[in-house]
């Protein structure tokens, strides 16, 4: 170590409170860096976590291929594994249980796709011979391992076109093509990973019969990179069709839609810019007041002949002392950091994301090396100027201190304002900071910059808040249930059941109302029109006017008595004339990927309307009635969707007196 270097570690060894604080802020900014990447890398992780968790670990998956073609993909050095699987068919039981599904959707899987499809085990365990089955927990019918299901295997059929149906989907009026009488032996209860009502047949598994061909082959490839979909294995020519795992691509940072992408690192860079501003203005300004202090001793090495280039490399070995100490300090205080606050917050950002996976720490070396690098580069710049004001000190200006202290009167002069306020004492204080303005001003900018980061971080988390509950799509319901009849004849039955299961002890809280919504338009004055909905673009109907699509939906009178009082809304207003509704309004609203919160319509007070409504039938179309807006409120019905793809569509909340007699109206109408 040269005696420069030995001067400067003196310095900073005397100046401890100045050496501490300067590494206290080192260590901030090094730690935030950390957290902001260690952050990034970890939520990725997690939704890759719950991605594999949900759907299993595997990329690309190729449809209908024959035997001799599967033995071409399993053999490729690009594929780490494969598994097979098929769809048998629809197995329909001889003895229909009172609840759950008409079929069940039989596939088989080999062993290897069990794996990769991350089948998760409730009761029993998997096939291990073709006549062996399991069921889903959600709909296990009452069944248990050991229990033997009897009935006919066949397909269904599209009634209109003969067409068979390939996929678990409702599609039609349609027959049931019988092929064989199967038994299947029950052995276990799996959970499903995408449970849904809107299909037909609740899905079951079994073992695939050795030769059976053509089969589905699901791939993990050995490496996965930007050119998956390129293909560069040349394996897309084995199968009829290619299937992606586009969501694992997708937090692999690899595939198209690149929102929730593009919103993490938009997030992150606004983050870290703020941290670099800061970092900069912090580490620069305790580096020139450092310097401040240090003139007398770098002019008396100057007198003693120490170049320029020694003066200014002594400041940029006490910036690789201080980042020496501070950074690796920074790395661990922002790990352990964000490690406590993912511990904290994981049920919180679990319940908020729907992930059935906790939040883990996930630390990768390239994003240390990035912070280290990012950490240093502030660093770097924070003394680069102090650096070169260094070399530049004679000793005569150390020993006068011209350049830190001005001693003429003009300079050191004070308004009487100041006086006035703070007395001998403020004008004395205001004085000494004029004769040392480097020091004044670094204090001002250190004070400036800790209100500007504050201000910034909150106005940050504010918009990423209203972002997420613009985007947020979240269905209020944990269960829905559908429950359909013929016609009138069958109203009390529906309601019976709906009051039945309204009542379990299981449920909270229930709201009972139509599956279907009456939809229908209206033309409202340009001048209701408000004028963000207006600038988006508004169809045009007549001249003066604006086209609105209408959709009138109602609840049970308890529901809706929550409702208006969450609302802070008179329930009394939707019993006067006109049939009186509730609009949602303002509303979220997504287009092209962005996101916006807008009202439809400006209203002063109550607002009439004549609607041409349908009840979905050609035939109804004209049929008028007449709307009156008594209410408007921006919350969200929990049976509704928060998030718009129409900006045209007012939905109306009606008395469910009032649209039962739409309903019967309509259907008076249809009848005559």
């Amino acid at each position: 170590m040269n005696i420069m270097n030995r001067v400067t570690l003196q310095y900073l060894l005397k100046n401890r409170r100045r050496t501490i604080v300067t590494i206290l802020g080192v260590i901030i900014s090094a730690a935030m860096i950390a957290a902001v990447s260690t952050f990034a890398d970890s939520f990725l992780d997690l939704m890759q976590r719950d991605e594999i968790y949900q759907d299993g670990e595997w990329h690309i998956q190729y449809m209908n291929v024959t035997r001799e073609n599967v033995e071409r993909i399993g053999g490729s050095e690009a594929v780490a594994l494969a598994g097979l699987s098929r769809e048998e068919g629809y197995f329909k039981p001889q003895v229909l249980p009172e609840l759950g599904y008409e079929y069940l959707y039989v596939q088989s899987y080999d062993p290897t796709n069990f794996q990769l499809r991350n089948i998760r085990m409730v009761e029993g365990r998997l096939p291990e011979f073709p006549g062996e089955l399991i069921l889903t927990e959600e709909n296990a019918w009452g069944l248990k391992p050991g229990d033997t299901l009897t009935g006919v295997l066949g397909d269904r059929i599209l009634t209109e076109t003969g067409e068979i149906i390939r996929q678990n989907y409702l599609a039609g009026p349609e027959t049931f093509s019988p092929r064989e009488t199967r038994a299947y032996q029950i052995v276990g209860i799996f959970q499903e990973n995408w449970p849904s009502s809107y299909r037909s047949g609740d899905k079951a598994l079994t073992l695939l019969e050795r030769d059976s061909q053509p089969v589905n082959v699901t791939v993990r490839l050995q490496k996965v990179g930007p050119d998956v979909f390129q293909d560069p294995w040349d394996l897309n020519q084995y199968g009829e069709t290619v299937n992606y795992h586009q969501a694992l691509l997708r937090y692999m940072g690899i595939v198209g839609n690149r929102e929730i992408m593009g919103a993490l690192y938009q997030a992150a860079g606004i983050v870290l810019v703020i941290i670099l501003a800061g970092s900069i203005l912090l580490i620069y300004n305790a580096f020139a007041i450092s310097i401040a202090e240090r003139s007398r001793q770098l002019g008396m090495l100057s007198s003693v002949g120490a170049t320029r280039k020694q003066k200014r490399n002594s400041v940029f070995f006490e910036g690789f002392l201080i980042g020496v100490t501070a950074i690796p300090l920074g790395l661990l205080f922002g790990i352990l950091g964000i490690g406590i606050t993912f511990t904290l917050v994981s049920p919180l950002i679990q319940n908020a994301l729907r992930v059935a996976v906790p939040f883990q720490v996930k630390v990768s070396l390239p994003a240390l090396l990035g912070a280290v690098i990012f950490s240093a580069l502030t660093i770097f710049i924070s003394v680069l100027r102090p650096a070169v004001q260094a070399s530049r000190i004679t000793p005569i200006e150390a020993i006068r201190q011209t350049k830190e202290i001005a001693l003429t009167g003009r300079k050191v002069r004070t308004s009487r304002l100041i006086r006035r306020l703070f007395d001998m004492e403020g004008e004395l204080a205001m004085k000494n900071l004029k004769r040392q303005r480097k020091r004044y001003r670094a204090t001002i900018i250190s004070l400036a910059v800790s209100v500007v980061l504050f201000l910034t971080a909150a106005s940050f988390n504010y918009y990423l808040d209203q972002a997420y509950r613009l985007a947020n799509n979240d269905i209020q319901y944990d269960v829905q249930m559908l429950i359909s009849g013929q016609g009138p004849q069958d109203l009390e039955r529906m309601q019976s059941l709906a009051a039945r299961a309204a009542s379990l002890p299981e449920v909270t809280e229930a709201v009972i109302t139509p599956s279907w919504y009456l939809y229908g338009c209206a033309d409202v004055e340009q001048s209701l029109v408000a004028p963000e909905t207006a600038r988006l673009g508004q169809m045009e109907a007549v001249p003066g006017k604006s086209r609105f699509n209408v959709s009138l939906t109602t609840m049970d009178e308890q529901s809706l008595s929550r409702f208006c009082a969450d609302a802070g809304i008179a329930p009394a207003l939707l019993e006067g004339e006109g049939n009186p509704a509730i609009l949602i309004d303002p509303i979220h609203y997504q287009s092209d990927g962005v996101y916006y919160e807008l009202n439809q319509l400006k209203l002063d007070g109550p607002l009439d309307m004549e609607c041409t409504l349908s009840d979905g039938k050609p035939e109804l179309t004209g049929s008028r009635v007449s709307l009156r807006i008594a209410a408007q409120t921006p919350l969200v019905p929990a049976y509704q969707s928060a998030l718009r793809t129409s900006k045209e569509e007012l939905i109306l909340i009606l008395h469910p007196d009032r649209y039962g007699a739409i309903l019967r109206q309509l259907r008076q109408e249809l009848a005559s």
